[in-house]
């Protein structure tokens, strides 16, 4: 159970302003939940999460074409080239 203090701090730090029945009950709904927790922390371990085969569903990567094939044709239909490169307007300093 937290106490009456705990829940003061935690009003002050929420900027809230409680009234000593709020504090009870926030007192208790809050050791409520605590105790919920700390039962599914007990049940909960990393033996008990079942491991699964990760299997990828998508295509294989395939290289269908090699490197440089379409080079030519591409960077001719550019307005400007610098060798095989696309020629653009410099924007960085």
């Amino acid at each position: 159970m937290i106490s009456k203090i705990e829940i003061e701090k935690l009003a002050n730090l929420s900027r809230l302003a409680l009234t000593l029945p709020e504090k009870d009950s926030f007192s208790n709904e809050i050791g409520a939940i605590l105790g919920y927790i700390s039962n599914i922390n007990s049940l909960v371990s990393n033996d008990d999460v079942p491991q699964y085969a990760h299997k990828n569903i998508l295509r294989e990567d395939l290289v269908l074409h090699t490197t440089g094939e379409y080079t030519d044709r591409l960077v001719a239909n550019a307005p400007e080239r610098e060798g095989n490169f696309v020629k653009v307007k410099k924007i960085l300093g």
